[in-house]
């Protein structure tokens, strides 16, 4: 049941605001967003709150919401900038602070750790890539390695997720620790999840899912990186073994099995003699002069074929066929 009360029921200013996000992203505000502004005492922050909703994190709601208003700016996502920079200011209770941000981060009112990971995500997504010295300078300012993982470990698969909802004209809201779109494919409903935890314990935000949609293991379709494919290589996989993949390996305990689908993302290993541990590995920024935003769409693609045509059919088209 939908309430009335989300239409008419909020205060002037707010009326003013969201009709401000109407106009800028030209699409309708999700209901997860007006009941957020009509009820923020419901949505108020605090540890509890944030535990429950998001899982544990340095940042805070508002800077993870402020984080992908930006990473929307640069990818010019109109609804999505609307939405989290709505959210972002929700949590800060300051919706200036989120559109000085947005419009210089040199000079916004943020500190200064925000600000240049603020700077590293938007050279990543414009450039694909960044060099020792801007990690440094990201490290210089207090960000711990954790923050930088946060930030990092899982932006290829969001934006994989991200392209997905905006084709599918989904809007996201805020459950079982993570983020949520739901919809339909034709005939298919669906629903994306990007959980907002740590990676190795990522496998509670699914579950939570799967119990509330009362889905069984063989409905759900995971997209993860994959360091046995080359870097740019995307392939569809049923069940199979966790590769020491801390993500699946919190899925299956999560779940009681990996008899779950996959999309691998190929990200490649270091070269041979190259002394490095995988987990750097995975979190260093892609080498010049690769594609991201191809990967980013062939994954997508890929995923799409195995909601609508199942897993078979999509490892015949794209198993083996090799990077990009």
């Amino acid at each position: 049941m939908r309430l009335e009360i989300l239409d008419r029921g909020h205060r002037l200013g707010t009326k003013a605001l969201l009709a401000l996000i109407r106009l800028v992203s030209r699409q309708p505000v999700v209901d997860a967003v007006k009941l957020a502004f009509y009820r923020p005492d419901f949505y108020g922050g605090g540890d509890l709150t944030h535990e429950a909703m998001r899982g544990p994190s340095a940042w805070s709601i508002g800077d993870r919401e402020l984080m992908a208003a930006f990473v929307s700016k640069v990818n010019e996502s109109q609804f999505c900038i609307a939405a989290h920079s709505a959210t972002s200011g929700l949590w800060y209770g300051d919706h200036e602070k989120v559109v000085a941000t947005l419009a210089e981060v040199e000079t916004a009112p943020i500190d200064e750790p925000l600000r240049a990971t603020l700077r590293m995500l938007g050279k990543l997504t414009r450039a694909h890539g960044i060099d020792p010295d801007e990690m440094g300078a990201v490290l210089a300012e207090g960000v711990s390695r954790q923050q930088i993982e946060d930030a990092l470990a899982v932006c290829l698969v969001f934006n994989i997720t991200d392209r997905l909802a905006e084709e599918w004209s989904l809007g996201w809201r805020s459950k079982f620790s993570g983020r949520v779109a739901e919809g339909r494919d034709g005939d298919v409903r669906l629903a994306l999840l990007q959980p907002q935890t740590f990676m190795n314990v990522s496998g509670r935000s699914v579950a939570a899912a799967m119990r509330f949609y009362k889905l069984e293991p063989d409905a759900l379709v995971v997209v993860h990186d994959e360091i046995d494919l080359d870097l740019g290589d995307v392939r569809a996989k049923a069940g199979g073994g966790l590769a020491g993949h801390n993500g699946l390996r919190s899925l299956r305990e999560a779940l009681g099995t990996a008899d779950f689908v996959r999309v691998r993302i190929g990200v490649g290993r270091p070269e041979r003699g190259e002394r490095q541990p995988v987990a750097d590995w995975v979190l260093r920024p892609f080498p010049a002069g690769v594609a991201v935003d191809d990967l980013v769409a062939r994954g997508a693609d890929c995923t799409r074929v195995v909601i609508r045509d199942g897993v078979d059919e999509a490892m015949r088209r794209f198993n083996g066929t090799g990077p990009m």
